[in-house]
């Protein structure tokens, strides 16, 4: 809700041509919720110096009115690279680019724009009197046939003041605003004009009130109406229709029926209907208020065009333009909650002036059709709307910034578009956090990548742990995405390519899961590391820092069920427990508890394995659902004597059976589902012969399949769905009544059932003989020995063993993309930093199995003692690329941190402010550490402080600080601090002052515990490098008396006057030095 009077000022009329269409339901994601359909991703648009109030689309062609003098290209910081464009503008819609034969001058705002049916004329309305120096008073005409746009000079109607809306049907032109005269004619803020000549029309609705302006117009698909909108109280007299509000006849402006209007109700000092468009097929309104009582929707309404509601979305906050489509609606807004809806609530957050600031989205979507009920939850105070139908939220929340042009603080004033980009237009200064001033454009999806996961790693809040030999859990703070519903959360090992775990999440930013776990239950021995990547269905990834972790043994799953895990599993079940009635799955977390009468610790189908004995009525269920699955596998092993035949696995909930796999009395297995009528496969007979036997079924669009020991037996393509229920995985059942061939059988088979796994996949005809044939084979075992030198890895495989076989072949991956095959391979990398070695070997029956290894690749020259060194050749935005061989930089206010052009810059915009960059990883007792820096501009006030810490502890520092004045002169200190207490160990004032573009060299280093020799060494460049330091001092502090890291910080003195200056450094390096 905005309380300001002043925005009846300010507020604009947004119209545009609109396909016709008619309403659709939005396509949704796996989540079930609409998807939209552009992306939040923005793309490089021309950028101007004010404010936008209007857009119109013709063609490639964007038209844009507003209060601007300057216009500049995407990434042009204000001031620069600018073109002069007095308050309209056109751009390219594909490429975002300013067009420069469109120049015309307007001496005042332009707020509407709208367009011929034959897309010929362009009409501009405003607050403007004179274009191109020729007299028209607040509309004016152009010839854009020719793609330059040309002032028409004959079209000279004269409005008295401002006009906000225009509308054009035929040779009328249809305007509102706050005149009361058009060509000397008495008109109350609406009227028509001939498009040809300009002549005032007999068409003369009187919106009258206090505050009485015409915002917006709208005609009506069959050009019979006029819908129009604004703050007036009433229309002809009329307050209901004409509250903010009313329909009326298009030829001679007669209020008509117009029953929205007795329940949206803005109007007067406290509230108006700001936009009004339409989808060919409907029609859509926006309105603000700051008075329930007198103006009562700040949200969006849909109406048909005999004035009819059909839903409305009250979100509170502000609504100024809506742009909608067959089957979603865009808004330009401020909502700051959506709870009445189900969505988003009030939410606060400190900015880094330390002051409550309330989230506001200023782009949001909805579907077109209505299919929510308003609740009375979250009405606080506002107009309770409950009980209406509502739209649905769709998750589409591009990232706006707060305007200051207007004094209002919005963001984007206008939002229209065509089937390929959504264009909003504004006051906001930044765009998804990025510089981009006034105007942006979002593509359809598809047409580029969507916008990436929310956050950066840290967000994520990682951790991880090893509950269990073979266990490694991953937890973690699950994010969101802009424009994705559902969110992909892989859990990977040691750079495979594979993920070892993963789920998915379907979180909105107001009602996120607090923690997830990713596990991996084949964790081997040894030393690993894990990374979490988020991905969204456009590619898009998110992904963690690195974890590492010792896992001290590991998984006791033999070669067949790791086969199964590897082959991605759902569920496993190894049946290996000796006793009692719970069955681990080992994957899944799904359990199986066991009737009474099933026999746990029998011999299994391999060596060393254990089985679970079944019998009528004695089998198990799976404590978990894997819902209406259609695309799965069931794997198990069983072993027979019965002649009774029974079910073996199944999916079952409430009296429904489906997804079965059942012997016979013959010993012929079946494999049945019910896709609305019993479909059932079936192998051949003579199966229950008490020897072990592996079978397979599958179901998916590839159709049904039935496979015994390795083999298929049976198939039916044409069938590749089953019954629509949620159940739970069986061993047995109660009754096999309704399936074929086993009237008289009982519910469950009396057998021994070994590991059975489920797939949320079809496994395909090589992977079920690859399984089959891993019983009696062992995995291969791949060994890695690498040797790094500098670039270069040299990769030897030849311990590799296989201890029933050979080992085939080898195939190495190196982490960086490249690949190579042999059992020794050299590969040397393009940048320098860790990366995951993997050698996957092949035995003689095919079974494959993988190794990893952690490698340390590194540009830094050797036996130097290299700790680190800073890597400012990449640029970036935000914080530091990682160092050299120390990796991340742990800095304290990231926003200020940026690289370019070589250099590492520290911005200096805040008084009396400390901004610090830190590299954890470092731990050395004797460290010396070289930088060199030098001022963007120089100093005022108290000046500029640079620190160089050699060794920084959690209990205390040593440090260098260099104190750069504004009259040039450069002090240096030698400084220990403990606690909050800082401690001069010695200082100099250097004999030469510095001057812009000197660059301050430091070297200062700390060496040795006990007692601490400390040196500083400060030069400027173009003298010669001192040959002894320039501050020397010992100091036995007994809490810096450790290993510690390095770090840089500055300072800004607090009676700076200016803050526009940066520290840019272009060097930074740690090493460690001999005691």
């Amino acid at each position: 809700m905005r309380r300001l009077a002043a925005l009846a000022a300010c507020l604009p009329l947004a119209l545009s041509v609109l396909p016709v269409a008619t309403a659709a339901a939005a396509e949704a994601d796996s989540s079930g919720r609409p998807q939209s359909n552009y992306t939040a991703d923005p793309l490089p648009t021309v950028q101007i110096n004010g404010v936008v109030w209007d857009q119109l689309i013709v063609g490639d062609i964007v038209y844009v009115a507003g209060s601007f003098t300057q216009a500049r290209p995407h990434g042009a910081p204000a001031g620069s690279q600018e073109t002069p464009r007095a308050n309209l503008l056109a751009y390219r819609l594909s490429t975002g680019e300013l067009i420069a034969d469109f120049a015309p001058t307007l001496n005042g705002q332009a707020r509407a724009l709208a367009v011929s049916e034959d897309k010929r004329t362009l009409y501009v309305g405003g607050d403007f009197n004179k274009v191109n120096d020729e007299w028209h008073s607040a509309m004016a005409a152009f010839d854009i046939s020719n793609g330059t746009g040309t002032l028409i000079s004959t079209f000279r109607p004269q409005f008295q003041t401002t006009v906000r809306a225009i509308a054009v049907r035929g040779n009328t032109v249809y305007a509102g605003g706050a005149f009361k005269h058009v060509n000397g004619v008495q008109r109350l803020k609406a009227a028509a004009v001939s498009a040809s000549t300009g002549e005032t029309l007999s068409w003369a609705p009187k919106a009258d009130g206090s505050n009485a302006q015409v915002w917006s117009l709208q005609i009506s698909p069959d050009g019979s109406k006029v819908a129009i909108g604004g703050s007036f109280t009433s229309l002809n007299g009329s307050s209901n229709p004409g509250y903010g509000l009313a329909l009326v006849s298009a030829s001679d402006g007669t209020v008509l029926s117009t029953p929205v209007n007795s329940e949206v109700r803005n109007g007067g000092v406290y509230g108006a209907i700001t936009d009004l468009k339409t989808d060919g097929t409907s029609l859509y309104g926006t309105g603000y208020s700051f008075s329930v009582r007198n103006a009562n929707l700040e949200g969006t309404f849909k109406a048909d065009w005999n004035g009819n509601m059909t839903w409305v979305q009250p979100c509170h906050g502000d609504s100024y333009a809506v742009y909608p489509t067959s089957d979603q609606v865009y808004v330009a807004s401020h909502a700051h909650s959506c709870e009445t809806i189900g969505g988003f609530a009030d939410s606060y957050y400190k900015d880094e002036n330390g002051r409550t600031r309330q989230r506001q989205y200023r782009l949001t979507s909805y579907t077109a059709t209505g299919e929510v009920t308003v609740s009375r939850k979250g009405t606080d105070g506002y107009k309770d709307w409950s009980g209406r139908t509502a739209p649905s939220i769709i998750d589409w929340f591009p990232d706006l910034s707060a305007g200051t042009y207007t004094g209002l603080g919005q963001g984007a004033w206008d939002v229209t578009g065509n089937d390929q980009y959504i264009v909003a237009g504004g006051e906001f200064l930044a765009v998804d956090g990025k510089p981009q001033q006034g105007l942006v454009r979002f593509p359809k999806r598809g047409a580029t990548k969507s916008h990436a996961p929310e956050g950066k790693a840290a967000d994520l809040a990682t951790s991880i742990s090893s509950p269990a030999d073979g266990t490694v859990d991953v937890a973690f703070t699950p994010t969101w995405d802009r424009d994705d519903s559902t969110l992909t959360y892989s859990l990977y090992r040691d750079g495979r390519s594979a993920p070892v775990s993963t789920t998915t999440v379907s979180d909105r930013f107001w009602s996120r899961e607090s923690r997830k776990t990713l596990r991996d239950n084949l964790a081997p021995a040894g030393e690993h590391t894990y990374r979490l990547v988020v991905s969204d269905a456009g590619g898009n990834t998110l992904a963690s820092e690195p974890m590492n972790i010792k896992v001290a043994k590991g998984s006791d799953l033999d070669d067949l069920d790791t086969g199964a895990a590897e082959l991605g599993a759902k569920h496993l079940w190894t049946f290996d427990e000796s006793t009692g009635t719970t069955f681990k799955d080992v994957l899944g977390g799904a359990n199986m508890t066991g009737q009474s009468g099933v026999k746990p610790g029998q011999e299994g189908s391999r060596s060393g394995s254990k089985a679970l004995g079944i019998s009528d009525r004695a089998g198990a269920v799976s404590s978990a659902s894997d819902g209406p699955v259609n695309t799965f596998s069931i794997e198990t092993w069983v072993r027979t004597t019965s002649t009774k035949g029974g079910a073996i696995v199944g999916y079952e909930a409430n009296g429904d059976r489906d997804r079965m796999l059942y012997m016979t009395p013959n010993g012929a297995i079946r494999f049945g589902v019910y896709p609305g009528q019993v479909k059932v496969v079936e192998s051949r007979s003579g199966l229950n012969d008490g020897q072990w036997h592996h079978v397979v079924a599958t179901l998916g669009t590839g159709g049904q399949h039935l496979y015994v020991d390795g083999k298929l037996a049976a198939s039916d393509k044409s069938v590749t769905t089953a019954q629509n229920f949620s159940g739970s995985w069986r061993l047995g059942l109660n009754t096999l009544s309704g399936w074929p061939g086993v009237e008289a059988a009982p519910g469950t088979l009396e057998a021994t059932v070994d590991s059975t796994a489920i797939y949320h996949t079809q496994l395909t005809d090589a992977q079920v003989s690859q399984r089959a044939g891993q019983k009696d084979n062992a995995a291969p075992h791949p060994v890695i020995r690498p040797q790094v030198d500098g670039m270069t890895v040299t990769a030897d495989g030849a311990g590799s063993a296989d201890p029933d076989g050979t080992i085939e072949s080898y195939e190495w991956d190196f982490g960086d993309g490249t690949t190579a095959t042999g059992a020794t391979a050299t590969h040397t990398y393009t940048e320098a930093r860790d990366y995951t070695l993997t050698l996957t070997v092949t035995d003689n029956t095919g079974t494959r199995k993988s190794t990893s290894q952690t490698i340390t690749i590194s540009d830094v020259p050797q036996g130097q003692g290299i700790l680190a060194r800073a890597d400012f050749a990449k640029a970036q935005e935000k914080g530091w690329p990682d160092a050299k061989v120390a990796g991340a930089w742990k800095i304290s206010s990231p926003s200020r941190f940026s690289t370019a052009d070589g250099v590492g810059a520290i911005a200096l915009n805040k008084a009396a402010w400390t901004s610090t960059a830190m590299l954890p990883k470092v731990s050395s007792s004797s460290t010396e550490l070289a930088s060199s820096f030098t001022l963007a501009e120089v100093p005022t006030g108290g000046g500029v402080y640079a620190s160089f810490f050699p060794r920084s502890t959690a209990s205390g520092s040593y440090a260098t600080k260099i104190h750069v004045k504004s009259t040039g002169e450069v002090l240096v200190l030698l400084t220990s601090q403990v606690g909050g207490t800082e401690k001069i160990l010695a200082q100099t004032t250097l004999p030469t002052r510095w001057a812009m573009g000197t660059k301050i060299n430091v070297k200062t280093s700390a060496v040795g515990t006990g007692t601490t020799s400390l040196s500083a060494t400060v030069w400027l460049d173009g003298e010669q490098e001192p040959n002894t330091p320039t501050l020397t001092a010992t100091d036995s502090t007994e809490q810096i008396q450790a290993a510690g890291s390095v770090l840089m910080s500055t300072y800004l003195s607090g009676s700076a006057t200016s803050l526009n200056n940066k520290i840019l450094v272009s060097d930074f390096q740690a090493r460690s030095i001999g005691q």
